[in-house]
């Protein structure tokens, strides 16, 4: 078994980083073997003093089989002048020398720093730009969401995470495309002017990307730790599956055709067609799969059931029998669920049953606290908009009535007038409530309500 270890590096347009990097790890006895897309492979060694040189050619690929010939040709003049090569992956190719002062492998400042331009518009360039492109259209549609459901969006960590995820990542592909940009520029004034290409790393930079990288590990294990708590085992198990399988699917392709000696455009056109295939695939199993087995959300609260009704006994604020009095009804299910975000806390309780017929009365409540005032404008709007589709109408109440800044109701109206449907929007100071009963409340249930959540003690 080979004693490897491996590491990863980031930026591969930093090449003169590459190069001190690979130097100072080979005088710790940690000698390049082979590069990947993200992580590199080091067999360990003797300490030894190698020069690196990293370099780009165009015609570079991980779908070619073998070099070209004119790679063969490159590889040969290398030899000569006393480097070995390494390793490659797409345009980038790594050579080494154990020469204390090997010739310098290009001394064509203007026809190196335009042959990394042609190779990094091939691979990075495009790259970043496609990226851009899937996490724009992913920023879109998760804009839709909030534009749609704003106050379930504000008061969902998992939401704001996500939609701050693709937000930091466009951020970030866009700020490594104008830095490069900025640097090729600068560089190509230096070489115009007869001078080197300009050195295209530093260290603040350096502790940018690794910073950055830590905040997206940290949101992307955040997400997933909520997975783990908050969502069915089977639909963790369909996320966590996806991009290993994806992967697996792609890069194991272009490895075993590669070996086949397929040419490069058939790898390329096969590995993608079967990585789009395999898209496809999975969606579909994904929607044959949720509707025949049991994904339904996890729940760590305790529970009995009734058929397939579950029955929880959470401790709410406001019940049925503050309401109406002793209900002599045993399949209640009283639950509660909070959740609180940088920008709105959330608190929802209901008081259910099981369908049946001559059922008694239930109970569903919201209580929104949001800390900034845009938020409360936005919560407010959200709840007060009606639906075109909807014969559901709004109608403002007597504020006084609830010791509210703002009060509401909503109504049908039928043949027969006007019939309040026992829904309310409260709005106070420092926090909304939503509550809807089956039937439009009484004085002196007003009260009660004003007593039970108004009280400071509506949180539990």
């Amino acid at each position: 078994m080979k004693n490897t270890k491996r590491l990863m590096l980031m930026n591969y347009n930093y090449y003169k980083e590459i190069e001190q990097k690979l130097e100072l790890y080979a005088k710790k006895g940690l000698v390049l073997e082979k590069m990947g897309p993200y992580l590199w492979t080091f067999k360990k060694t003797e300490p030894q003093n190698l020069k690196y040189t990293v370099t780009y050619f165009a015609e570079g690929s991980v779908f070619n089989p073998h070099p070209t010939d004119n790679q063969q040709t490159y590889f040969d003049y290398a030899k000569a002048a006393g480097w070995d090569f390494v390793c490659e992956y797409n345009q980038m190719q790594i050579f080494c020398s154990s020469l204390e002062n090997p010739p310098e492998f290009e001394t064509d400042e203007k026809e190196k720093l335009e042959n990394i331009h042609k190779c990094m518009k091939k691979s990075f360039v495009i790259s970043q730009l496609l990226m851009l492109l899937v996490f724009a259209l992913n920023l879109y549609l998760r804009f839709n969401i909030l534009k749609r459901n704003p106050t379930d969006f504000l008061s969902s960590n998992i939401d704001l995470a996500t939609l701050l995820m693709f937000i930091s990542i466009i951020l970030y592909s866009s700020y490594t495309l104008i830095n490069y940009y900025m640097w090729y520029n600068k560089s190509k004034k230096s070489v115009d002017m007869g001078c080197s290409i300009i050195e295209n790393f530093n260290k603040t930079q350096r502790y940018f990307d690794i910073g950055y990288l830590i905040f997206l590990f940290s949101l992307v294990g955040y997400m997933f730790i909520h997975l783990l708590t908050n969502t069915a085992f089977g639909i963790i198990a369909l996320s966590v599956v996806q991009l290993p399988l994806f992967a697996l699917v792609f890069w194991g392709s272009i490895t075993l055709l590669k070996r086949r000696k397929f040419s490069a455009n058939a790898n390329k056109i096969i590995s993608t067609s079967l990585l789009i295939l395999t898209g496809v695939l999975y969606l579909g199993f994904i929607f044959y799969s949720i509707p025949r087995f049991n994904f339904s959300e996890r729940s760590n609260k305790p529970y009995t059931t009734v058929g397939e009704y579950r029955l929880y006994s959470d401790k709410i604020p406001l019940t049925c029998e503050d309401l109406y009095g002793h209900i002599d009804f045993e399949y209640y299910s009283y639950e509660a669920d909070e959740e609180d975000t940088p920008l709105l806390h959330r608190s929802h309780y209901s008081q259910t049953r099981p369908p049946m017929k001559n059922s008694p009365p239930e109970l569903e409540y919201s209580i929104y606290e949001p800390k900034f005032e845009f938020v409360k404008n936005i919560v407010v709007s959200d709840l007060t908009k009606l639906n075109d589709w909807s014969d559901r109408k709004l109608e403002t109440l007597d504020n006084a009535v609830f010791s509210a800044e703002k009060a509401y109701a909503f109504y049908y109206e039928g043949s027969n007038g006007i019939m309040f449907s026992g829904e309310y929007i409260l709005v106070f100071t420092d926090k909304i409530i939503h509550i809807d009963a089956d039937t439009p409340f009484t004085d002196e249930q007003i009260e009660i309500i004003k007593s039970k959540l108004l009280s400071g003690n509506s949180k539990v």
